[in-house]
């Protein structure tokens, strides 16, 4: 028995190069940081594999933002693939799981929220983060509508 009757979406992986529009402090403790560009639309990417433009019709869609590790000003991303992202190893990316807040295909914007809790990988980098600065994603994987 299915856990849910909501229809699945299947997304093809896809990893994103996206910079950050604007950033908008919620309330003392929440930042939204909305991104945008142009590899949310659907793009080629240098190996030739086609990707969709990005959708997320869901309410609880996630995605993965990665990050660089301490001490390093590029992060570890996986690989696009065909048909899948192929992560590396040794060091592996460091990511974290972010819920899609609003997405606008018409403006190509795309809202993520983030905690201010004091020290993490997604807290510090929300806090530093400026508008025109550049951070990769992959996600939804699926969306349930």
């Amino acid at each position: 028995m299915p856990k849910t009757s909501r229809r699945l979406t299947v997304h093809p992986p896809t990893l994103r190069a996206v910079e950050v529009v604007r950033i908008v402090d919620l309330t003392p403790g929440m930042r939204r940081v909305t991104l945008g560009g142009a590899q949310l639309g659907a793009f080629t990417t240098a190996d030739g594999f086609a990707r969709p433009a990005f959708d997320s019709p869901g309410f609880d869609d996630d995605l993965a933002l990665y990050f660089p590790y301490p001490g390093q000003s590029e992060p570890v991303l996986p690989v696009q693939g065909e048909a899948k992202l192929i992560v590396p190893k040794d060091p592996r990316p460091l990511s974290r799981a972010y819920t899609v807040r609003r997405w606008d295909p018409k403006t190509g914007e795309l809202d993520v929220d983030f905690v201010k809790h004091g020290v993490g990988v997604g807290t510090t980098w929300a806090y530093r983060a400026a508008p025109g600065e550049r951070i990769h994603l992959s996600g939804p994987r699926t969306s349930k509508a």
